[in-house]
């Protein structure tokens, strides 16, 4: 079992794959017993346009927050779910940080492309300006 139940996924470029895969991991654990809630945090509202028919996703909650207060949010829902998963947009904005800031872990799709290849390093660099604390501590 995963130490730490937040989860957001995030990198610096659009078309990676964060909203799929945010999705796929949400409807696995979902379908397999888990409480899990995902947070569309992307101003496209991919997932969320998609959550709107509920048989696309089997069943499981997709919401939409707004950036202002959404690490609260999510830090309330953690209490409430197994599993909270936020997808993010493809650009630095406030959701995205606030999303991280508040993550037990950032999982970061890239594709094999030189372009994925050489934008590998920029969230973590970014992301090392949040303080290190143990899986499971919130803020």
């Amino acid at each position: 079992m995963l130490v730490g139940k937040i989860l957001t996924v995030a990198t610096l470029k659009g078309g990676s794959g964060k909203s799929t895969f945010a999705a796929c991991l949400s409807v696995y654990w979902h379908l397999n017993g888990f409480k899990t809630v995902l947070i569309d945090a992307d101003p496209q509202s991919s997932v969320a346009r998609i959550g709107e028919r509920e048989e696309e996703l089997g069943g499981l909650p997709v919401l939409t927050v707004s950036p202002r207060g959404l690490d609260d949010k999510i830090a309330k829902l953690a209490g409430e779910y197994d599993y909270v998963i936020t997808d993010t947009a493809g650009f630095k904005n406030p959701a995205t940080i606030a999303a991280i800031s508040v993550a037990d872990h950032v999982l970061i799709p890239i594709k094999p492309s030189p372009l994925d290849s050489t934008l590998r390093a920029t969230l973590p660099l970014w992301c090392s300006k949040f303080q290190s604390r143990p899986a499971g501590a919130r803020r």
